[in-house]
């Protein structure tokens, strides 16, 4: 049995959730880059099936921007939950659920033990409360407590994930290329001299298929003056020539900052 940590009552099961923030150890829910923009019709749409549907699977291709849509998600909607609650897969849901730490666990505890408080602990909580599970990156057969948790779990859940989930069984939601304006203003937001090269940054948009992570990578390695729009554009036309540039980029994804080459930060999607 969980008790309450600081009434020292046993949890109250009525209609609305406890704070998890009073469970949970270490829930921290990572703010988006300060530079998103758009993707308000897909929040608002999002929000709006949570209304009618518990577990909803975001997916979209790599680098899409599908980790900061749920986290600006979590902060524009936060006050509408008791409790947001934030994972990032670890490729068992099992192992990650034993592993977010609770007050009442202690070191002594077989995981087994602790996975049965924590997932009672879970299995409590209500439609009130919403959990985010991040780079959801498997498929249903590789993942055994996937249904379970989908049936059994009272909340709300949103899972980010590259794979598809088969309409007949999940709800799914498919997040797609920004319209081309809204990444011209992403740029924008990082390279300040955007707005004397907006035909060209709107062609680099172009040629990179309007893909979120290669427009920020094109304006970072814009705006740290590595290399100008025109001569970025002249090298992706060139067989993808700024694939084989050695500049150094630095970019913040999924929680790390890595410094690579435009290459190697697309190949690490793959």
């Amino acid at each position: 049995m969980l008790y309450n940590p600081k009434t020292g009552q046993p949890i109250d099961y009525s209609e609305k959730s406890q704070n998890p923030e009073d469970y949970l150890c270490n829930n921290v829910i990572p703010k988006p880059k300060r530079y998103f923009c758009g993707r308000e019709t897909d929040l608002q749409s999002i929000h709006s099936m949570l209304d009618n549907e518990n577990k909803i699977f975001i997916q979209g291709v790599a680098g899409i921007g599908k980790s900061e849509f749920v986290k600006i998600y979590a902060k524009k909607y936060r006050k509408s939950y008791t409790g947001i609650i934030y994972f990032t897969y670890n490729g068992d849901l099992k192992n990650m659920i034993t592993g977010r730490s609770i007050v009442a666990d202690k070191e002594t505890e077989s995981e087994n033990t602790i996975f049965k408080r924590h997932n009672g602990f879970f299995k409590s909580l209500k439609e009130d409360v919403l959990i985010i599970i991040d780079n959801f990156d498997t498929v249903p057969a590789e993942e055994e407590f996937l249904d379970e948790m989908v049936e059994s779990y009272g909340c709300k859940i949103l899972f980010t994930t590259r794979s598809s989930f088969d309409e007949d069984f999940y709800t799914s939601y498919t997040l797609k290329e920004l319209p081309q304006i809204e990444l011209y203003n992403l740029v924008s937001k990082i390279y300040g001299k955007a707005e004397n090269h907006k035909d060209t940054i709107m062609q680099i948009i172009s040629e990179v298929h309007s893909h979120s992570l290669c427009v920020e990578l094109a304006a970072r390695l814009m705006g740290n003056g590595r290399i100008p729009p025109e001569e970025l554009l002249k090298q992706l036309k060139a067989d993808y020539g700024v694939m084989k540039s050695q500049r150094l980029v630095s970019l913040k994804k999924d929680g790390k900052t890595a410094v690579e080459t435009y290459y190697n930060h697309i190949h690490k999607l793959v």
